[in-house]
């Protein structure tokens, strides 16, 4: 039986799976580009795990999160889940937003967070906020 439909889903990446870094590879070709976003509402944190990699988890006042959103098949976002979750990170959905027009183009996203507050036991770095927007530089 052919599948005669493109499922996608829209994926927001703030670490290691956007443009240039090093597990970029594991969207594959098929992956598009739709733009750079920032969470629509402040209530995430970002941690820098040993300059390795990027810890995003849920907080009540918090800040917002800039980060990429990407469109990826089925086949790409079981890579993507087999890598997250083997890393402990949850998928939720959250919306996103222009960051210029503060429009809601893309709508709600896929993304993949630490859940609970257990990254307090591990050795990471506060991440710098400007305008209470953090982004995990690579």
């Amino acid at each position: 039986m052919s599948n005669d439909y493109d499922w996608r889903t829209n994926l927001f990446v703030y670490g290691t799976l956007k443009k240039n870094g090093r597990l970029h590879s594991v969207l594959g070709n098929s992956s598009e580009f739709v733009g750079t976003y920032v969470t629509a509402d402040d209530k995430y944190d970002l941690f820098s795990y040993a300059k390795s990699f990027p810890i995003l988890v849920a907080r009540e006042k918090g800040f917002r999160i800039r980060g990429e959103v990407w469109s990826v098949t089925p086949e790409t976002m079981d890579r993507v889940n087999a890598i997250e979750s083997g890393s402990s990170y949850y998928p939720f959905q959250i919306d996103v937003m222009n960051e210029v027009t503060k429009e809601y183009e893309v709508g709600s996203v896929l993304v993949f967070m630490f859940p609970g507050n257990n990254h307090r036991l591990m050795p990471v770095k506060d991440i710098e906020a400007v305008d209470n927007i953090k982004e995990w530089s690579i």
